[in-house]
């Protein structure tokens, strides 16, 4: 068995290199982009995910959303980390650091009924997330939140309890 010339082993070498730095110009647009994706986007599908077994707990408990979130948790069905905007400073294990559930709901509130929201420090002055009864989710300005979950308490105060 020969073993590879010197100047083969530099040819070789040299499209290896040549290959990855290309490779490299190439990703570096996309790379970059995915470091800089808006923080919103990930507490969307945080809360959204949330949201969304929530009502697969509904199914199965006559309509009514848990009463906080350690049952999702116990469950197994959603883990500690969906309940954290990645760029809050946050205590690790507390799940009601990020996201407010507003309990006493179920399947029953109305499309506009505030599930969860955001806190007003995760993204600083821009705003946060709002999870609602119908299950999309939405960027709102912190007023907006402010007036959207005032309304919520006030529905829940005039209809409270349980419905089928």
């Amino acid at each position: 068995m020969k073993s590879i010339r010197p100047l083969r082993w530099l040819a070789y070498t040299s499209l290896l290199v040549g290959t990855i730095m290309a490779s490299w110009w190439i990703l570096r647009p996309r790379i970059l982009h995915c470091r800089s994706i808006n923080p919103g986007v990930i507490c969307k599908f945080n809360l959204r995910s949330i949201l969304q077994t929530m009502k697969i707990y509904a199914n199965d408990h006559a309509g009514a959303y848990p009463q906080d979130y350690q049952v999702l948790v116990d469950s197994g069905e959603v883990i500690p980390k969906s309940f954290r905007c990645v760029y809050a400073d946050a205590i690790p294990d507390d799940l009601n650091a990020c996201y407010k559930y507003i309990t006493g709901q179920g399947e029953w509130v109305p499309d506009d009924n505030v599930i969860i929201y955001e806190i007003s420090d995760c993204h600083g002055n821009d705003g946060g997330c709002v999870a609602f009864g119908d299950g999309h989710v939405e960027f709102l300005t912190h007023d907006e939140i402010a007036r959207r979950v005032q309304q919520t308490r006030e529905w829940l105060l005039y209809n409270a309890g349980p419905q089928p």
